[in-house]
């Protein structure tokens, strides 16, 4: 398969340690409260939160309603580089069809290079809460993607530039939006790229422990790969949102079945894998006490 291209930036790319340090405040940022004010007038809403991990700023360029208004009337604003930004959506007065549309905002890299990337986000008359954020400049496009799973993307090119210290720095995008009941949040991250073979990479996804069983996709360099891991029925069922797993190679760690161990509880998730790769994340609701983990994780590339 051919090398993804990559775009050289003007811009002072933030090296690794600065990076980590910039994003980790932002995953310390908790979701946005539920608006009291909107819950109690409206019978359709959803909220969205834009976890923007990297250091540039996104600004909105397109709007798409298909049902409903925002809420307050003006639209989404700009969200600052390692920040959480918000904007929420009902239905109209006078009409409790629904909330549904989309917002496509634009990533700032420098004065010459964008990324477009609309987000979807729907609480509709009759079904469930969808969300979804693709490669767009179009708001309805966002919309039309949203679904009950949300989405999971990776950029396939690279970014470079230099640092303050005028040394190469490199990164790629990615993307997720998952959906937690109104809460839609999008994550947009930046992450380093290594020019050490042997330092870890990062890949983002998604996890479920549901009766002893433990289902997880990471989206790893392009690639789709599934985890299935057993574990003792400890804690009771939870979902991890963002988890983030490190590992060196893919095609050597990602691979067959490897033993764990681990905790879980009361909001946050750690695996240890005995080849190395490790897996850590945030719980979307707090479970009581902290629990034990142990078993065995069976990868496969899908």
């Amino acid at each position: 398969m051919a090398a993804p291209p990559s775009t050289s930036l003007s811009s002072v790319i933030l090296n690794a340690a600065d990076l980590s340090r910039k994003k980790n405040q932002v995953s310390q940022t908790s979701n946005p409260p539920r608006p009291a004010a909107i819950e109690h007038e409206k019978h359709h809403w959803i909220q969205i939160a834009i976890r923007n991990a990297t250091q540039f700023a996104l600004r909105p360029t397109d709007t798409y309603l298909d049902t409903g208004k925002y809420w307050p009337a003006a639209p989404p604003v700009d969200v600052q580089p390692f920040s959480v930004g918000t904007f929420a959506a009902c239905n109209r007065d006078w009409d409790a069809r629904a909330a549904s549309g989309g917002t496509t905002f634009s990533m700032e890299l420098d004065s010459s290079n964008q990324i477009p990337f609309s987000i979807g986000w729907t609480d509709p008359l009759v079904g469930a809460f969808k969300t979804a954020v693709i490669i767009s400049h179009s708001a309805k496009d966002g919309y039309d993607a949203a679904n009950e799973d949300g989405t999971t993307l990776q950029l396939s090119g690279w970014y470079q530039g230099v640092d303050s210290a005028r040394e190469t720095a490199q990164f790629r995008i990615q993307y997720m939006a998952t959906i937690i009941d109104y809460l839609a949040v999008v994550r947009i991250e930046q992450v380093a790229i290594s020019s050490d073979p042997h330092r870890p990479n990062i890949s983002r996804g998604d996890i479920q422990f549901y009766n002893g069983i433990m289902t997880g996709k990471f989206d790893v360099e392009d690639y789709l790969y599934s985890c299935v891991a057993t574990y003792a029925l400890q804690p009771p069922p939870f979902t991890v949102e963002a988890a983030s797993m490190t590992y060196t190679d893919r095609n050597q760690d990602l691979i067959g079945e490897i033993p764990y161990t681990g905790k879980v509880g009361p909001a946050a998730l750690v695996m240890n894998f005995t080849n190395g790769v490790t897996i850590t994340g945030q719980l979307a609701n707090r479970i009581i006490g902290a629990h034990d983990l142990a078993g065995a994780g069976s990868w496969t590339k899908n």
